[in-house]
């Protein structure tokens, strides 16, 4: 009985330490993104930009509630624009993204992590709108990144067809 007992303790205290290397894996994911970034935001010709357009913003991104989400307010021309948090879920191990923009719209992607390729990439989730949407976020260096996002509706029409070059101009504090 002593041993069988000793076994139940020692197996969830294994379970327990691979569970918590595990959430330490995934924070450490989202940690690159921490800091403040400078973004050159470009969008092709689409439905949503018929003409293209160009503008830089800023990108506040820090842990909030006790390290359990991750927010990105983003700013142009010193007013903030957007709302976006991101986490990483255990129940249904994959990443999730809400974006909020000042509008009161907002969109919900989840996402996955490539390790090789320092990817993450974000599948848009539709709630009836007919939209399709894929973005893709990618660490290129120390300091740099590079988002591409696309979008497009039920009958095929380019909403979104964008690049987003990120260079952190911050470090987060400790």
């Amino acid at each position: 009985m002593k041993r069988l007992l000793l076994l139940v303790v020692l197996a969830t205290s294994l379970i327990a330490t691979i569970a918590y290397a595990q959430k330490l894996a995934e924070a450490e994911i989202l940690n690159q993104y921490v800091g403040t970034w400078k973004s050159d935001v470009a969008f092709k010709p689409s439905q949503w930009f018929p003409e293209g357009t160009l503008w830089i913003e800023t990108n506040d991104i820090q842990w909030i509630l006790d390290d359990h989400l991750q927010q990105m307010v983003t700013s142009k021309d010193e007013e903030e624009t957007n709302l976006r948090i991101q986490r990483y879920n255990e129940k249904s191990n994959r990443y999730e993204l809400w974006n909020i923009p000042a509008s009161g719209d907002a969109s919900y992607w989840v996402g996955s992590w490539d390790e090789e390729s320092k990817t993450m990439t974000w599948k848009y989730v539709d709630f009836g709108s007919g939209f399709t949407g894929k973005m893709m976020d990618r660490l290129t260096g120390e300091g740099k990144g590079i988002t591409l996002i696309f979008m497009e509706d039920v009958h095929g029409n380019v909403l979104l067809d964008g690049k987003i070059e990120h260079t952190r101009i911050k470090e987060p504090t400790k």
